[in-house]
């Protein structure tokens, strides 16, 4: 064997060896078995990998969508949410107008009056529609709420009745909550205030508003609600403003109210009756220049007939002689009717009558105390208007004092004044509407000529300032 060969041979066994430390160390390298194992694994890795990136890929996109999902369907709620309470608030308003806003029940009135009851009806719901609003106009105690109540219960709906109370300090505030306009937002569903809901959807009045600007939202409120009623019914809201004479103390609020109410009947959408105590009150709501003004001519709710006077007292528990000599004393006004009753039925009660008398002598020292009790408030009437009292005063209600004077001399004649001498003797307008609008002088229409409202009030005239008049009975 040569050296060449003998190279070969050596070289030959130096790889075996060397293969063979490789493969003690590390038997798997290189074989057809690792190979396809590390393979293996490495194909099940990378499958592990685009399946995790896979799920992840699809869980991100899911929650994706569901966002984009919510945000959708956040948007389309909040702009629906609007639209939706509008809809049913506008349907609840209107349903609450039809329903309207009632006075309390009450009993039935001991008097029917239909006549009068009758021309409030036709006031309240015309057959045609009038661009006017109303006015209601006669003395406390003449039975006018009593009677505007009930026929506001008869419409019993498309009527809203609210009464100023004497301690009505803000009236726009007490009129929204009468129809239930309240506090109330709309908030989104991301929580922000989107819009104030005022008007039409709700009302926003906290306390301590000021006077006027809490009355420009409820009327504002209740002319929307009134024009949706208006396009469901085809006729104007009545509101009633009962005791309208306690506004007064506030000539902003009142003038700015009689103010919503012209608008209002130039529109046709509500119409407002007023039922006032006082002449001055009148004036104020029918202006300087009525026949320029929307108010319509005022009903004047009159006293009562002397058939109804007598019924009154019947009602009120009297026997027929007490019944008579009350009506023929203190007239026919209901209050001076009702107080005549329970001063009599006070007095009788010394006598065991109850009212209805035992005998002409007993009935006597009843009336005879009554009338003096009578007397005596009368003369607080007098005083009031500045007829009787300090000499300051009757200096400056002097033009008052020689109408009075006047008239108890004409009545001594056995006639009237009449009212061209009553403007001569005052012509000061706001005096005499101060004269007239007191229980003591009457104001005949038909005649144009003033008298005593009563013989009570004359009786009084005689005691107080008859002293010099000439009188012929």
């Amino acid at each position: 064997m040569g050296l060449r060969e003998g190279t070969e041979i050596l070289q030959r066994l130096a790889r075996v060896g060397r293969n063979r430390n490789i493969m003690a160390a590390n038997p798997w390298r290189d074989t057809p078995l690792r190979f396809q194992n590390t393979k293996a694994g490495r194909d099940h890795a990378e499958e592990a990998a685009k399946s995790a990136a896979s799920s992840f890929l699809d869980f991100i996109a899911s929650k994706f969508n569901i966002t984009i999902t919510a945000g959708i369907g956040l948007l389309a709620v909040n702009w629906a949410t609007p639209i939706l309470y509008e809809k049913v608030y506008t349907q609840k308003i209107i349903e609450r107008l039809e329903n309207g806003v009632l006075p309390p029940p009450a009993p039935p009135a001991p008097l029917s009056r239909d006549a009068l009851r009758q021309e409030m009806h036709s006031l309240m719901q015309p057959e045609r529609p009038t661009r006017f609003f109303s006015l209601i106009l006669g003395p406390p105690g003449s039975g006018k709420t009593t009677l505007i109540r009930a026929v506001c219960r008869e419409m019993k709906g498309g009527v809203g009745y609210i009464e100023a109370t004497p301690c009505t300090e803000d009236f726009g505030r007490d009129l929204g909550e009468a129809f239930s306009f309240k506090l109330e937002k709309h908030v989104n569903l991301f929580n922000i205030v989107t819009q104030t809901v005022v008007g039409r959807k709700t009302l926003d009045i906290p306390a301590g508003t000021g006077r006027l600007s809490s009355l420009r939202r409820s009327c504002e409120a209740l002319h929307e609600a009134a024009t949706e009623y208006r396009k469901a019914f085809g006729k104007p809201f009545v509101l009633v403003v009962d005791s309208v004479d306690r506004l007064e103390g506030n000539k902003e609020v009142l003038e700015a109210f009689v103010q919503y109410a012209t608008d209002w009947a130039q529109d046709g959408t509500i119409s407002c009756v007023f039922v006032a105590n006082k002449w001055d009150t009148a004036i104020k709501i029918m202006g300087n220049h009525p026949t320029q003004s929307r108010a319509g001519p005022p009903l004047l709710v009159a006293e009562l007939t002397k058939k109804e006077g007598l019924q009154l007292l019947s009602y009120l528990g009297l026997g027929p002689e007490f019944a008579s000599r009350g009506v023929d004393y203190v007239g026919t006004s209901l209050l001076l009717l009702e107080r005549f009753a329970g001063l009599v039925h006070a007095t009788s009660d010394s006598y065991g009558s109850r009212g209805r008398g035992r005998g002409s002598g007993d009935n006597e020292k009843v009336l005879s105390i009554v009338k003096a009790k009578l007397l005596e408030l009368a003369a607080l009437e007098f005083e009031s208007i500045g007829a009787v009292g300090g000499d300051d005063k009757n200096k400056e209600n002097q033009p008052i004092v020689e109408a009075l004077k006047a008239v108890l001399a004409a009545a001594g004649q056995g006639v009237s004044l009449s009212m061209a001498e009553l403007i001569k003797i005052i012509p000061n307008a706001e005096m005499r509407r101060k004269l007239l609008s007191s229980a003591i002088l009457k104001y005949d229409g038909n005649t144009r000529s003033v008298g005593f409202a009563s013989k009570l009030a004359e009786e009084a005239a005689i005691q107080l300032l008859g002293e010099g008049i000439k009188r012929n009975k």
